[in-house]
């Protein structure tokens, strides 16, 4: 009889093989997890960014060019689609509010939008309001909490 050796793998190299090309595919599938977790999580912050870019532009502009500040009011409302957001709405002359921006943050517990936390006169160091000085407060959800961002905004008299 002639001896012939077969050829091919054996189970214990498929099941190695198989093992390995799970370990492969699972890193694989968690790679491809994070990457599109990242870009959600950029993606909002991005459109956060460009939400205060756009909002501090206007009202930078609009208090620095108005002779007078009575002629612009900017008040913190629920915004209409959405209960659980505040949008920033501009009243010029008396008439009705316009939204500027939406997706902000109620304030804290309570659930609401509070005018004068968004916007009031800057203190000075003896704890006096600074006339033409005025302090912008935006609030972002961030996870369970509240991300908050300040500024201030200075009238230019020419």
């Amino acid at each position: 009889m002639l001896n012939q050796r077969q050829t091919g793998f054996t189970l214990v190299e498929l099941m190695v093989a198989m093992a390995i090309g799970t370990v492969i595919i699972l890193g694989a599938g968690q790679l491809f997890l994070t990457t599109f977790q990242t870009f959600k999580k950029v993606d909002e912050l991005s459109r956060k960014q460009e939400a205060v870019v756009f909002a501090t532009t206007v009202l930078a502009n609009d208090y620095r060019k108005s002779e007078n500040k009575r002629d612009y009011t900017y008040i913190l409302s629920k915004t209409t689609d959405n209960p659980e957001e505040c949008s920033i709405r501009a009243r010029r002359n008396g008439g009705s509010p316009q939204p500027i921006i939406g997706g902000l943050a109620p304030y804290k517990d309570e659930g609401e939008c509070d005018t004068g936390r968004f916007v009031s006169l800057a203190k000075g160091l003896d704890g006096e309001d600074l006339d033409g000085f005025y302090h912008f407060t935006f609030d972002f959800k961030r996870g369970d909490g509240l991300e908050t961002l300040s500024f201030h905004v200075m009238e230019r008299k020419f």
